[in-house]
């Protein structure tokens, strides 16, 4: 079959009654799939660079998954076509705009009920749309093909249907425009954009971290603005195991005394969670401190009598909420080390400590991830990130 071939099936599918049966043959299809790729590239009738909207390929691609209801036949097309572009892009140093693509690969998923299939494709549709904004890609005519990605409509799709907030993608937003600043190469596909966020150490969102995370915002910004006015100690404490409780999974054990004397934490979190990277590194609890110190860091002797008191109990992992985040590599007065003893901390003793700050805070109020920000500060640590 050749390309008129392929219109004339079009149009007959076109023309069939809702009780007329059309028989779809999967070799057949994969002969036509393979007449589309042959016909499509640049200055070509299907040509992506000129308007990757309007090409047989992608009516083709819709008409199996959209207007024929055959939805892993719309994602086998799609992402043929998508490779295809990619290819093009490859031997003509040229960006392509492929959000509309990845946008329907996305929605067919979503449809299918794969859900991380169409969360994984419509982060790539994001981080794509963040590229063509970037670089200004264009259609021949001159027209953006994006002017603003954080309100294209994937950002809208992934907060409505996947409740991502709207502060992740922000963040995910400003990480990938500050790599794209320091590349020096053109980069032309959202897998390697995608891939340089992860060499710096930033993640990007997983669909796992929003099904296990249930916060009450209302709740921790009324107990957290009260911790503000009234420096009460015990209102840090309702606060920490309240906000870890929104993980499913981690159950606050408080009012306990654990030890005696300087060998008691303010709370412990039990660790039942399914996120596989808390329950290998983390270990079965939690120790939990709080303190509230209006200017001062946390010091190293804070740290190691923190990290005694959990070898001494054998907990792996300990949470420190503080106004202010543990001091870094070196201070004005150049003795503290903060960040350099929790590393040690780990590497001798395989435990982990890290604070959650009120800059931490701030970002958890506006709907940051509590599970990605654990992985963060989690990497930090141990990679020295």
């Amino acid at each position: 079959m050749d390309i008129n071939g392929i219109r004339n099936l079009l149009d007959c599918w076109g023309r069939a009654q809702p009780n007329d049966r059309i028989e779809l043959n999967f070799n057949q299809l994969n002969d036509i799939a393979d007449v589309l790729v042959e016909n499509t590239g640049k200055d070509m009738v299907n040509d992506p660079f000129t308007n990757n909207n309007n090409t047989l390929f992608r009516e083709f691609s819709l008409t199996l998954g959209s207007g024929m209801a055959e939805k892993q036949l719309g994602i086998y097309f799609f992402k043929k076509f998508y490779e295809k572009c990619i290819e093009l892009e490859i031997n003509h140093g040229k960006r392509i705009h492929k959000g509309d693509t990845l946008n329907w690969i996305g929605r067919y998923y979503f449809e299918l009920k794969q859900y991380h299939e169409s969360f994984y494709y419509w982060i790539l549709d994001y981080l794509e749309d963040i590229l063509s904004e970037y670089y200004k890609t264009s259609s021949n005519q001159g027209e953006l093909c994006i002017s603003d990605a954080k309100r294209a409509p994937v950002c809208e799709m992934l907060q409505l249907y996947f409740g991502v907030p709207a502060i992740n993608l922000k963040e995910l937003y400003n990480n990938s425009i500050e790599v794209l600043k320091n590349e020096n190469e053109l980069i032309l596909h959202p897998e390697i954009l995608q891939f340089r966020l992860r060499n710096k150490g930033i993640q990007t969102p997983r669909l796992i971290d929003y099904r296990y995370y249930h916060p009450n915002l209302s709740y921790l910004k009324s107990t957290y603005n009260n911790i503000l006015n009234y420096d009460d100690f015990k209102l840090w404490e309702k606060f920490a195991a309240y906000l870890l409780s929104s993980i499913d999974g981690f159950e606050p054990i408080t009012n306990l005394s654990t030890g005696e004397g300087t060998y008691e934490f303010d709370v412990i979190i039990r660790n039942n969670t399914n996120i596989e990277l808390f329950t290998s590194k983390f270990g079965d609890y939690i120790g939990v401190e709080c303190k509230y110190y209006k200017e001062k860091t946390i010091t190293v002797e804070q740290l190691n009598h923190f990290a005694s008191k959990l070898k001494y109990h054998d907990i792996r992992c300990g949470v420190i909420f503080t106004k202010t985040s543990i001091s870094g590599w070196t201070d004005i007065e150049g003795q503290k080390y903060g960040k350099l003893v929790q590393t040690k901390i780990y590497n001798r003793n395989n435990i982990i400590i890290f604070d959650i700050n009120n800059e931490d805070v701030n970002r958890i109020l506006d709907g940051k991830n509590l599970v990605e920000l654990l992985i963060e500060k989690y990497e930090t640590v141990r990679l020295g990130l």
